[in-house]
């Protein structure tokens, strides 16, 4: 949101919605604003960062003894485990939940997807 940083980094689209004589209407301050510096004092950029997510979901399976009698092996469980899978929230940003004090240098908590098999022999 701050038009200084139009050209090393992208800038949110709601900047074209900046306070304009004929625009005053507007909750973006103009873009001539003399008070850019001072949005460390201000509550403009509080948002809401509520969030529901679907943290961890694992799933197994165990091959039935019947199946490996005449195998050797004693014992099969395929798993299959996923972490972050779904998150449900109203934030505009990558994460709710990643913590940072600027908008930059950062990544989203990533989704994890988990194979395995076990095999007793």
């Amino acid at each position: 949101m701050d038009i200084r940083n139009v050209n090393p980094f992208p800038v949110s689209n709601e900047l074209f919605n900046a306070w304009t004589p004929t625009n005053t209407s507007s909750n973006i301050p103009s873009l001539n604003a003399t008070n850019i510096d001072s949005g460390d004092l201000s509550d403009r950029f509080l948002r809401d960062a509520s969030f529901v997510r679907l943290r961890n979901i694992s799933f197994g399976y165990d091959v039935p003894a019947k199946f490996l009698k005449k195998t050797f092996i004693k014992g099969c469980r395929f798993r299959l485990q996923g972490e972050n899978i779904l998150t449900w929230t109203k934030w505009k940003g990558f994460d709710p939940e990643t913590f940072t004090t600027g908008g930059t240098g950062y990544f989203p908590t990533p989704k994890v997807y988990t194979f395995g098999v076990d095999i007793n022999f």
